[in-house]
């Protein structure tokens, strides 16, 4: 009857919803990915899995262990920097 016809209609909405937000998740763990692989840094874990509060997740090799960024920092650890936040900004252009 009418009330199953409003409950599916419901339930594919629902279902085009949660689609639509697994599509943008993986667009935008994806654009960390390839952004990481640019720039040289090794992925070790990409998930689109919500877990803790997160849709999805990448885990890539750490870029700024035990160093501290300062006026007078080596252009090394400048470049590390760097790189971490165009991976950082690469999820939410993709």
């Amino acid at each position: 009857g009418a009330s199953d016809r409003v409950m599916h209609s419901s339930y594919l909405r629902a279902n085009a919803t949660m689609s639509s937000v697994v599509r943008a998740t993986a667009y935008h763990e994806a654009g960390h990915v390839v952004a990481a692989w640019r720039q040289g840094v090794r992925v070790l874990q990409a998930t689109i899995v919500p877990t803790h509060g997160h849709m999805g997740k990448v885990v890539h090799e750490t870029l700024l262990r035990g160093n501290r960024l300062d006026p007078n920092s080596s252009a090394r650890v400048c470049r590390n920097a760097e790189r971490r936040i165009i991976i950082c900004l690469a999820g939410p252009e993709a």
